[in-house]
């Protein structure tokens, strides 16, 4: 289950992992290793698309970590995206706990 919570918007979803969850490590492994920045977006989708999350940074060294759920079951679709702003020095403590967090 993957679910955004705080003071606004709130969401959950059933998110199926199987062999994919390595790649959410590698997307957070790769950006901590290029924390200097890089061009456009770095994303990772779970195999069904409910869970996603892109990142990416600017040239002062801000990094945006967006994570969206979205629900397209035909009947009441829907799609929330909720960003998260961190500094380029915090990447790689992200990227150990992502690691934890899936070796688990």
């Amino acid at each position: 289950m993957a679910s955004i919570e705080g003071d606004g918007p709130q969401a959950s979803v059933r998110v199926w992992g199987y062999t994919d969850c390595d790649l959410l490590v590698d997307l957070f492994e790769s950006v901590a290793r290029d924390w200097r920045g890089w061009q456009g977006e770095r994303a990772w989708a779970s195999i069904e698309g409910e869970f996603r999350i892109g990142v990416s940074t600017n040239s002062t060294g801000k990094v945006t970590i967006a994570v969206q759920l979205s629900c397209d079951d035909g009947e009441d679709n829907w799609r929330l995206t909720i960003p998260v702003f961190s500094e380029a020095g915090q990447l790689e403590g992200i990227a150990r706990q992502v690691a934890t967090f899936f070796a688990g």
